[in-house]
């Protein structure tokens, strides 16, 4: 069986519109995302942060309050290679979802 690669472009706001429907999608299983550098003084939307190299941190609901998963831009990315059914130019909440599992968990933990 053949195997192919191809590269897929993603510019700095697509990602922030990605992270934007992402964000909204994982509320079902992720309380709280915020900057992972508490002490930047960013002053944007968290949507834009990762495309300027700003981790955020995501908080689970059923896990304790103190225990919070870390999402890079370099998680995204690995997320998107994961997501194969992923249109940039047509993806929904269920899509941005996957991606963020996939960035996290490296699979899709919560249906």
């Amino acid at each position: 069986m053949a195997r192919y690669t191809y590269t897929r472009t993603i510019t700095d706001e697509e990602l922030a519109d990605l992270m934007t429907t992402a964000l909204a999608g994982i509320a079902y299983w992720a309380n709280l995302a915020k900057l992972a550098d508490e002490n930047d003084e960013f002053d944007g939307y968290l949507s834009n942060a990762l495309a300027l190299g700003k981790p955020l941190k995501i908080h689970v609901i059923d896990e304790p309050d103190d225990e919070w998963h870390t999402l890079t831009l370099e998680k995204v990315l690995e997320g998107l290679s994961k997501r194969t059914s992923f249109d940039p130019l047509n993806y929904d909440a269920l899509d941005g979802d996957a991606i963020i599992q996939y960035a996290l968990f490296g699979e899709l933990v919560y249906a």
